[in-house]
């Protein structure tokens, strides 16, 4: 069924969305389908998508972008993919100042 907005509150969360981003970048992590790979599965969107962040003051970086498919393992756990946490990490996280046993850890 997906979710629905009024008028009002889709102009509101438009204003509101690039600012939530952009602390969740300053804090946290963002994890975009920034992939190109052999089917071309929307690569489409990655350079306006890029475009958009730049314009609305959102920095992807070693220390706050994640690979996509890294939020699956999180949601599924090591078990998911037969590796232990420390494996999972060192497969799917990109190359980071945070190490590998912090990571394990969290």
């Amino acid at each position: 069924m997906g979710e629905s907005y009024t008028p009002e509150q889709n102009k509101l969360l438009k204003k509101q969305f690039p600012l939530m981003l952009r602390e969740i970048a300053a804090q946290g992590f963002i994890a975009n389908h920034f992939l190109y790979s052999a089917g071309h599965f929307c690569e489409e969107y990655i350079e306006p998508m890029q475009q958009w962040f730049a314009e609305n003051g959102i920095h992807l970086n070693s220390d706050n972008y994640t690979a996509f498919y890294f939020v699956y393992v999180l949601l599924n756990g090591p078990t998911a993919c037969n590796c232990s946490a420390t494996e999972m990490c060192w497969y799917y996280l990109p190359s980071t100042k945070r190490s590998v046993q912090q990571w394990s850890r969290n």
